[in-house]
This record gives structure tokens, C-alpha cells and sequence, in this order.
């Protein structure tokens, strides 16, 4: 019984994400037995990343079913860089994925504003170098719809608060952050697209780095 309760609390980490998993855990200690989308939310402030993969449209209609492998491919790396710098993976929309940098415990909210950066250039750079995704981007098909195309990501990053909530119904819930502060991290990772960056910062989060 206990192995079965931590595989399911597993995946339900993965399915939820952090986010997810404190909501689940404020419901179990209320004795709530289904995730409420009528309570309040809580208010938290924070780092809000939106990251999307550049000609995403060419490289479905090319690729096909394959083009699976190019996003889950991107999603790990993403998803590692993110971890491993103080945030956590909030959704994956497609070939969008949004990201949540919190300052917690201990950590300064400067080392969360640097974590997050660089979070952002290491996942550049691994995919640059990652052979799967580079043989999938090679492929003559690719090349010859979009001549010397390598994949390149967008980012867009902006400081400010959120309510973490559940979201959705009892048919599906999504437990995620609603606010303008979320908007403007994906309106950056838009016009990094018109300002021909890969990165595109707020003056929040510059005024907040080392």
C-alpha cells in the first residue's frame, strides 16, 4: 500500500506540477476529497517565463508525428535547466511551455533572478548541441521547406505576483497562475520574435539580477 500511495503521488507531482502538488496537499490537509475550483487562491510572487519554439508551424507540417520527438526533446531540456535553477515547469502548451521561478527558504530573490537567466542560456545551449533533436532538424525535408533552419527557442521573462489557483472544472482541472504579470512574460517571448533576440527581459527582472 505505501508503494502504490508514492507511485501515485508520483504522478500526480507530474501531472500537477509544484504548483499542483501544494494545492492537492492544502485540499488533503482540509479533509477535501476533490480539488475545490470555488476556494480563493493564494497570492504568491514571482519569476514567469514563457519559452516557444521558433517556425513551430513549418516543423509540424514537415516532420509530422515526428515532430513529438523535437518537442519532448526541447521540454526535458527545458524543463532540467529550469529545475536544477530554482523554478519548476507550470504547463506545456503545445510547443509553448510556461515556467515559475519562486524565491523560497532560504534563496535570495536575486539567486532566483540569476537562476532563471540562466536557466534560459543553458537550455539554449544544450539544445543547440543535442544530437537527437539536431538529426530530426536536419533532415532534408526540413531543410529544404526552411534552408538552414536550426532550431532556436524564444523567452520571454517579467517579475511580479500571481494567484496560484485551480483552474477549470470537475470535468478537467488545471492548477496554474492567473494575472497580467503572466500575460507580459508571454507578450516578451512575442516580441523577442520582433526584436530578433532569444531572450527578452522585463525591467523588473533587470533590476532584480546580480
Amino acid at each position: 500500500v505505501e508503494q502504490g500511495l508514492l507511485c501515485l503521488a508520483k504522478l500526480l507531482q507530474l501531472g500537477f506540477g509544484e504548483a499542483g502538488a501544494r494545492v492537492i496537499s492544502r485540499c488533503l490537509r482540509n479533509g477535501i476529497v476533490a480539488l475545490d475550483t470555488h476556494s480563493p487562491g493564494v497570492i504568491v510572487h514571482a519569476f514567469f517565463g514563457f519559452c516557444d519554439i521558433r517556425n513551430f508551424t513549418d516543423l509540424t507540417e514537415v516532420l509530422q508525428a515526428d515532430v513529438v520527438q523535437v518537442v519532448n526533446g526541447v521540454g526535458k531540456i527545458v524543463h532540467d535547466s529550469v529545475n536544477k535553477c530554482h523554478g519548476a515547469p507550470n504547463k506545456n502548451i503545445g510547443d509553448a511551455f510556461l515556467l515559475v521561478w519562486k524565491p523560497k527558504g532560504e534563496l535570495d530573490i536575486q539567486e532566483v533572478a540569476d537562476g532563471a537567466l540562466r536557466s534560459y542560456i543553458e537550455a539554449i545551449c544544450e539544445i543547440a548541441r543535442d544530437k537527437k533533436i539536431i538529426a530530426q532538424t536536419s533532415k532534408e525535408a526540413v531543410q529544404r521547406r526552411i534552408p538552414g533552419y536550426q532550431l532556436r527557442l524564444g523567452f520571454g521573462l517579467h517579475y511580479g505576483w500571481a494567484i496560484e489557483c485551480a483552474i477549470g472544472s470537475q470535468h478537467k482541472v488545471d492548477v496554474s497562475y492567473l494575472s497580467p504579470h503572466v500575460n507580459i512574460a508571454s507578450r516578451l517571448e512575442a516580441a523577442s520574435k520582433q526584436y530578433g533576440v532569444s531572450i527578452l527581459l522585463s525591467g523588473d527582472v533587470f533590476e532584480l539580477l546580480s
